[in-house]
């Protein structure tokens, strides 16, 4: 059985990326670097590398085969090729690109920096110390997946122990974490059962 730390660096977790996330990082690749010292030109010549990096991404699309993706956004577009492409030109992605990063899998995302991933290390693994029982009020044995709970109940007590440091002397801290605690856990029993259908 796999430990959390050998989970958490599963690279199965880039494929929960976010399409714009992985865009940006497929363009990046093929981006020419810029030296950040170079002032506010930097935005506009980034701006620019990113419309020619879309040019020389689109020089692989001979090269790559179908993989069926693309069919399946135009299926939801109503084979509407042009409507797609507005869709992704909303999002400030080229469609032509995306269909060669859909196509590309030898392409590894980067995932470990994301925001949602470093909360979810900081969920599972800097929590242990923090004793739940001590802010809920009754038999944690009656909490619906209490133990699949524990991480991110923990979690948020650290969020409000560290955000009720300063000038929260009058509040019952105890209380009020309490309180929370019993919406994250209502929410993770939902989310729990949802698992289980």
């Amino acid at each position: 059985m796999m430990s959390i730390q050998e989970q958490l660096n599963n690279s199965r977790w880039s494929d929960a990326l976010y399409l714009t996330e992985k865009y940006k990082q497929f363009v990046q690749q093929y981006t020419p670097s810029v030296p950040d010292d170079i002032g506010e030109a930097v935005t506009d010549i980034k701006e620019e590398n990113i419309v020619a990096s879309d040019q020389s991404v689109d020089k692989f699309v001979e090269k790559t085969s179908d993989s069926g993706r693309m069919q399946l956004w135009l299926n939801k577009f109503f084979q509407d090729k042009e409507h797609l492409s507005d869709r992704f030109r909303a999002e400030s992605m080229n469609v032509d690109t995306v269909q060669v990063l859909f196509n590309d899998t030898d392409f590894t995302y980067e995932f470990s920096q994301t925001l949602w991933h470093q909360e979810l290390r900081k969920t599972f693994l800097e929590n242990e110390h923090l004793e739940i029982e001590y802010f809920i009020e009754g038999d944690t044995e009656e909490i619906p997946f209490f133990e699949f709970s524990r991480p991110f109940l923990q979690r948020s007590i650290q969020i409000m122990t560290e955000g009720l440091i300063d000038g929260y002397d009058w509040l019952d801290k105890r209380r009020v974490t309490g309180l929370v605690l019993k919406t994250v856990s209502d929410k993770v029993f939902h989310m729990s059962a949802k698992s289980m259908n």
